[in-house]
């Protein structure tokens, strides 16, 4: 971990912005305080929706609101989706 007050970021933020793309945080300081952290970005995995063809995207989007609605006050998700996935089984037999 790196730490670096404000004028020595300004003047080679270049090199600090490497760092921090290569793994090593950066703390900031201004007046011997830590103000701001710069790390390394890291972009998240998209989520993938897969729509049947004969689904518009707003009645998708319904239908998840509506699945998402139903887990409010479980418990135990992980059995929630067991069941429905096991009922979705048998509906296309």
């Amino acid at each position: 971990m790196k730490t670096v007050k404000i004028a020595e970021l300004k003047a080679k933020l270049s090199s600090y912005i490497k760092a921090a793309s290569e793994g090593e945080d950066v703390i900031v300081y201004d007046r011997n305080l830590p103000v701001a952290k710069i790390i390394r970005f890291e972009k998240k995995p998209e989520l993938n929706i897969a729509i049947p063809a004969k689904m518009s995207p707003a009645q998708a989007l319904k239908e998840a609101k509506a699945s998402l609605q139903s887990f409010k006050g479980k418990t135990n998700l992980l059995e929630e989706l067991l069941a429905m996935r096991e009922e979705e089984r048998r509906r296309r037999g």
